[in-house]
């Protein structure tokens, strides 16, 4: 049902993130929509025209004898499935507005604890700037940088610049799957 304010958001805001794409939010939506029901927030100004899609996975899980509402953006809260480069798909202009209304909204459904599974720090932080609700936690996702013109200058290849542990773990998992 979202499909066409996603697109639409997404052709505007551009995206560098494949856990952004329509692909795979209804991959997820798919496979898990019906048992975890996530809610889609959309912010539209006064034409009807979408500016920012979120969707919000809300999940009580217990600590001790407290039910702890947690809230996950764009992301099933299925700690196994994890979505890396995960950001509020919104334009700049319209960041404080999504927000408020964000907030707004975790704040109506009792969310305790906002986790931000694979937002890239400096995104997770712009988000939750000046924003009274906390706490926040989740995973950063971390760009890995590798110089391709010192691996061919290099005589072992990239291998040979990893940790010999590190080395051992990739032979055995091709082993493996060599088998297979």
């Amino acid at each position: 049902q979202i499909s066409a304010d996603w697109t639409e958001v997404l052709r505007r805001v551009g995206n560098d993130s494949l856990f952004l794409t329509p692909a795979w939010i209804s991959s997820w939506l798919e496979t898990f929509g019906r048992h975890l029901r996530p809610s889609a927030l959309i912010v539209r100004d006064s034409l009807g025209v979408p500016h920012a899609v979120v969707l919000v996975t809300i999940r009580s899980e217990w600590v001790g004898p407290l039910p702890i509402r947690t809230a996950y953006l764009n992301a099933t809260g299925e700690h196994r499935i994890a979505s890396e480069h995960n950001s509020l798909l919104c334009a700049d202009d319209t960041l404080q507005i999504t927000r408020d209304a964000l907030m707004g909204f975790l704040k109506q459904r009792n969310v305790h604890l906002l986790y931000l599974s694979g937002f890239v720090d400096v995104k997770a932080k712009a988000l939750v700037a000046d924003c009274h609700w906390r706490p926040v936690r989740g995973f950063s996702s971390e760009d890995r940088y590798v110089s391709f013109s010192d691996v061919r200058a290099s005589h072992g290849g990239y291998l040979a610049k990893l940790s010999k542990n590190t080395r051992e773990q990739i032979r055995r998992s091709n082993k493996a799957y060599e088998s297979l």
